[in-house]
């Protein structure tokens, strides 16, 4: 009877053994290993006991539009690498209003790519009058693609292009009559003017005027005497006195064999507005094929 119960109290203690040990996950019998993954080893699932290393990402490699992925647990790493194109071929040009577009083939995948170009914003201006002048002023444009219009002010170059001086008047200010003396820009019509002493010489030597040319001999010694009748006008407002007229020999190439010169027939004063008539002529031995008169002196008649 002890016995029996003895054998009864035995198996119930084994039982509750067993119990607790099945109750407590006990790895007794064996672990129960769960498989590795990339980022944990074999890992028991009763008692949390880990064997091996993790298995690490198996990473595909990354393309142009698609970052490197784990091919175990499709997890991503980094970024795509994007397409490396070089856009060399222009399709179509970008201008003032319109996007342009160019193509490229990519390095590294092959894809054929189109890119824009954003419109410049930049006009093609062709001026009207874009040369400028001495004094600047406005120059207008148009955009030749677009026909945009602009208008701006261009500065002058300062350069007057003059035309030639003239007499414009008389400075009777001073100690002797000056010309007044002016020239005009042809292209901004500026004015310059300058005081010169009046060729009054010249002026009068224009206005004589030839009339006759002839040959004489002289009484006392039969010299062969050349000479001239004139006309000589004044027309200045200037009165002159001691006017000297001078007479130049001429051969056949016009030039000057010898001269002499006195003061005009009739009197040497010359008032202003006064047309006066008279002769000149000098002695000469020689073959004379022209004459030339001109005035050599005069002097200012003061008031």
């Amino acid at each position: 009877m002890n016995s029996k119960k003895m054998f009864i109290g035995g198996c119930v203690f084994l039982g509750i053994i067993f119990l607790g040990i099945f109750l407590t996950g006990s790895c007794v019998f064996g672990h129960s290993w769960k498989e590795a993954t990339c980022l944990k080893p074999q890992t028991c699932s009763k008692c949390g006991k880990t064997t091996g290393e993790p298995l690490g990402h198996q990473l595909s490699e990354a393309s142009c539009t698609k970052a490197s992925k784990c091919k175990l647990c499709g997890k991503t790493v980094g970024h795509a690498l994007g397409h490396d194109v070089e856009y060399n071929n222009v399709i179509k040009i970008a201008t003032c209003k319109e996007e342009g577009e160019t193509s490229g083939v990519c390095k590294r995948c092959g894809e054929l790519l189109n890119h824009k170009i954003p419109a410049t914003g930049e006009h093609n201006i062709v001026w009207e009058n874009e040369i400028p002048t001495c004094s600047g002023g406005t120059r207008k444009g148009k955009c030749s693609i677009c026909g945009y219009e602009k208008e701006e002010q261009i500065d002058g170059t300062g350069l007057h292009v003059f035309g030639e001086w003239f007499q414009s008047g008389i400075n009777e200010s001073g100690l002797k009559p000056m010309a007044i003396m002016k020239r005009v820009c042809t292209l901004c019509g500026a004015e310059e003017e300058k005081l010169e002493a009046i060729d009054y010489k010249q002026i009068l030597t224009d206005n004589i005027t030839i009339t006759n040319i002839f040959q004489d001999i002289r009484s006392y010694d039969n010299k062969t005497l050349h000479g001239a009748e004139y006309t000589i006008k004044n027309n200045t407002n200037i009165d002159f006195q001691f006017v000297k007229i001078r007479i130049t020999l001429l051969d056949g190439n016009n030039n000057a064999i010898t001269s002499y010169s006195d003061y005009l027939s009739n009197g040497a004063d010359l008032p202003a507005g006064e047309l006066k008539q008279g002769s000149i002529k000098m002695p000469y031995e020689g073959i004379v094929e022209n004459i030339k008169l001109s005035i050599d002196d005069l002097t200012i008649k003061k008031n």
